[in-house]
């Protein structure tokens, strides 16, 4: 859509893994920050619920090629408490619209917010907010990513666009028919 949106339960306990911010925080995780811009997010302590499987951990989801490289707002879970996109490596003219470019600033690696994983049914749900600016009209938007069973692929649900009133302005899928995400294989945090 011109900035790059990328648009089955069992009867385990289904209780969603929140991902939240915890008052102890690890360092920010700089290895991946590229001189001039933003680090990664801080990862928080793993949260005190049940967590998902620590084999999914960490995880980084790219497009199909030719877009499938890390930081084209690729998808990063590096452990239970910390999910955020990458767009250290979108092109220079992505600007929010107090023009801001988004790769060279704080938003280079945008955590989600209002973030939760449940691992049972394969589904995570968080919330980038570019509030108090807005990118193309859009000043939040809402992640729904329903995983492949083997977790290599986001095989269902959407990112839907609200305006700052809270306007659904649209959305994107993802899986078949909508934007198509990989697991990258071989990420780590070193």
């Amino acid at each position: 859509d011109g900035h790059g949106h990328a648009p089955g339960h069992n009867n385990q306990d289904t209780t969603p893994v929140p991902m939240t911010r915890q008052a102890t925080q690890r360092a920010p995780l700089t290895a991946r920050a590229q001189p001039g811009l933003a680090s990664p997010p801080a990862s928080p302590a793993p949260a005190q619920q049940a967590s998902p499987t620590p084999s999914f951990f960490p995880a980084c989801f790219v497009q199909l090629p030719p877009n499938n490289r890390l930081g084209l707002s690729s998808y990063h879970f590096d452990d239970e408490g910390l999910a955020y996109v990458n767009y250290s490596a979108v092109p220079d003219d992505w600007c929010l619209d107090n023009g801001v470019q988004i790769n060279k600033s704080e938003h280079t690696f945008k955590e989600f917010t209002n973030a939760k994983f449940d691992m049972a049914s394969r589904t995570f749900e968080g919330r980038v907010d570019w509030q108090p600016t807005s990118w193309e009209g859009e000043a939040y938007l809402e992640y729904t990513m329903l995983f492949a069973p083997d977790f290599k692929s986001i095989e269902g649900g959407q990112v839907a666009y609200f305006s700052e009133a809270g306007v659904k302005l649209g959305e994107s899928p993802f899986g078949e028919g909508g934007q198509s995400m990989v697991r990258l294989a071989g990420y780590s945090l070193e």
